[in-house]
């Protein structure tokens, strides 16, 4: 399965670490594939894997994935600056399980 998604910031992201960056994911999506047991997911960026931790906010309201990795990926695409409120589309497919890749 894919879905779109959107990039996310936390208002002060660092462009030099890639900190303080994810991705939203749609609660839609959330309900359906991910599961409340999860602690982590696998995202793939550019064919590296990297252990992204669930937080227990992803389950509120704050549907995000966050870490340095996918910060770093967002700047290499050039994905990590955006018009507020418009930010660019990304796709993200369900390898099954945990696993995830995104692309631009």
């Amino acid at each position: 399965m894919q879905f779109d998604t959107a990039p996310w910031s936390n208002g002060k992201p660092n462009r030099l670490t890639g900190a303080g960056f994810g991705i939203r994911i749609p609660i839609r999506v959330r309900n359906k594939i991910f599961r409340k047991n999860w602690s982590e997911v696998v995202l793939g960026l550019d064919g590296t894997k990297t252990e992204v931790a669930v937080t227990a906010g992803f389950w509120n309201k704050c549907s995000e994935l966050r870490s340095v990795e996918i910060g770093n990926w967002l700047i290499k695409h050039g994905k990590d600056r955006w018009p507020k409120g418009r930010p660019p589309r990304l796709t993200v497919t369900h390898v099954g399980g945990n696993e995830f890749i995104l692309t631009a």
